[in-house]
């Protein structure tokens, strides 16, 4: 008897026909799913709570309240504090079955991806813009040499003068401002949760001043040291950081953090508050004008 070759593996069907140790093919990916893949990845949503609130109809209010949560944050990074409380108990006064303590998080890489962009930002900045800075301080700690007659000197002071006290600079904006950044991100997603009845306005005001004191702070010992160097205090940061702990200690390096404070904290909060409130006005513009030409 001839022996018999066994097709199970195979299947008739050649569009169907694949072998039995062949891995199983790609589960197909719904649209709805993609988008709540998609959403859960930018907002930090939980996307099962998405996922039941697109296939039960009768959810739509809790929908309509998690989706606008959503594009709020995409639109503008933040949440609208001012329309959630509202949201909520109409959603939950209704008998609406949803958690909402589960439904927005602080996503650490988002959070180390802000803390990056602006300490890499500003330390960028600091650093192309050191000799400028070197300059005025040096006309500052001058009690006989005018501005002009410091700019006439400045072939003789050099690149490696101007640049005295840069590595403090760049070290000190990069860990202040990437941490001012990153204390912002976390505050404005926090502080609707705490307190949901605050103003976008508020919520601003309040993460600005929390991620600026504390990012400010942070940054105040570099401050000190780099503005020690370019006054040729000191030849180099090891020789002024030493010098300053052993004669001052750890006051000496917080030397002028209230005078600092006073300046640095309305500056950002003033600033960022302007800038959020701007882009709004613009997104409102050009809104009007789309609807305008449609």
């Amino acid at each position: 008897m001839k022996n018999r070759v066994s097709f199970q593996g195979l299947s008739t069907d050649p569009l169907k026909s694949t072998m039995v140790n062949k891995a199983p093919k790609r589960k197909h990916v719904s649209p709805e799913s993609l988008l709540l893949s998609i959403l859960n990845d930018l907002l930090f949503l939980n996307s099962q709570k998405l996922d039941s609130c697109f296939r039960r109809k009768s959810n739509s209010d809790a929908c309509s309240f998690i989706v606008s949560l959503n594009f709020a944050k995409v639109g503008n990074f933040t949440s609208r504090s001012n329309e959630i409380a509202p949201l909520i108990n109409e959603a939950v006064a209704k008998g609406k079955n949803f958690d909402t303590g589960t439904r927005v998080g602080l996503d650490v890489g988002h959070l180390l991806k802000s803390a990056l962009a602006g300490g890499i930002s500003c330390a960028f900045s600091a650093f192309l813009m050191h000799p400028v800075d070197t300059v005025k301080t040096q006309v500052q700690a001058s009690t006989t040499l005018s501005f002009l007659e410091i700019l006439s000197k400045i072939p003789e002071i050099g690149a490696r003068g101007l640049y005295k006290g840069s590595i403090p600079a760049v070290v000190g904006q990069f860990a202040s401002h990437g941490l001012r950044t990153s204390i912002y991100e976390a505050s404005k997603l926090a502080l609707p949760l705490v307190a949901p009845t605050l103003l976008d306005i508020q919520v601003q005001s309040i993460a600005s001043f929390i991620g600026t004191v504390l990012g400010t702070t942070l940054r105040i010992p570099c401050e000190v040291l780099k503005q020690r160097l370019q006054a040729n205090q000191f030849d180099n940061i090891v020789e002024a950081t030493v010098s300053t702990w052993h004669q001052e200690g750890l006051k000496g390096l917080f030397r002028g953090t209230g005078v600092t404070l006073l300046r640095e904290v309305p500056f950002y909060v003033a600033g960022m508050g302007l800038y959020n409130q701007s882009k709004k006005v613009i997104m409102i513009e050009q809104n009007n004008d789309m609807s305008l030409c449609n």
